[in-house]
């Protein structure tokens, strides 16, 4: 896993017992990258097969994948999508006490009635920036207001200006989970997000951005619609 977040995942759920070993990574720690290399090159040396993203995503690698560990064969698989779908994929997802009473918190401020997610990603990856302008978010916002006036909101986002400028439009239709900071940098930044991804997925819907992670894995969790405030082409 990437340790950029400064936060262990055991910090945030409660980690499987099916999950033997957690190995973090990060771009700027020589150390791990000279750990990861000797296990590449152990593997390689047991016979081992080694399986990208774009392997697992097609059937001929996702196949060879489970050719080599049917054999016994040591198999190192790197890829940040899913290749192996399931029907309910987060159902084994238990967050620990710290973000699970951030998330009854944050509910309990939501009177009774319709709430629709919306996840406006600014900062990064500048796909989000392109192609879901906040423009777009708050025609679709406006919509659901029209069909049901008595709709409310939920804003996840990475940018308080976008937060300040939403809240100010909708006023008292949109609920917030308060934020220390809007960066990715520290332990607390980590469990704001996970409340706020948990939120996001007790909703009816999410509004989400174009080419982030963070919108369909709530959308996921909560086994609700995904819709993208996207424009132009990818």
């Amino acid at each position: 896993m990437w340790d950029g977040m400064n936060c262990d995942l055991v910090e945030l759920i409660c980690v499987p017992t099916s999950i033997e070993n957690i190995w973090y990574w990060s771009s700027i720690s020589r150390r791990k990258k000279l750990l990861k290399r000797v296990r590449e090159l152990r593997i390689r040396a047991a016979g081992g097969q080694f399986f990208g993203d774009a392997d697992m995503l097609s059937a001929r690698g996702f196949e060879a994948a489970g050719e080599a560990l049917a054999r016994g064969a040591p198999v190192y698989i790197k890829a940040y999508s899913r290749f192996y779908e399931r029907t309910k994929p987060y159902d084994w997802l238990k967050p620990r006490d710290t973000v699970r009473q951030g998330v009854t918190k944050i509910w309990a401020s939501v009177s009774i009635g319709p709430v629709i997610g919306v996840h406006i990603r600014r900062e990064t990856p500048k796909k989000a920036q392109q192609h879901s302008p906040l423009k777009l978010f708050l025609q679709k916002m406006e919509t659901e207001l029209q069909r049901n006036p008595d709709v409310k909101f939920f804003l996840s986002t990475d940018s308080k200006m976008i937060e300040t400028e939403v809240m100010t439009q909708f006023k008292n239709k949109v609920v917030v989970a308060t934020k220390s900071a809007y960066t990715r940098v520290s332990k607390q930044d980590a469990i704001e997000a996970m409340i706020d991804l948990l939120c996001l997925a007790k909703t009816s819907k999410v509004i989400g951005s174009y080419w982030s992670s963070f919108s369909r894995t709530a959308a996921e969790i909560g086994g609700i619609e995904l819709e993208l405030a996207h424009q132009g082409k990818a």
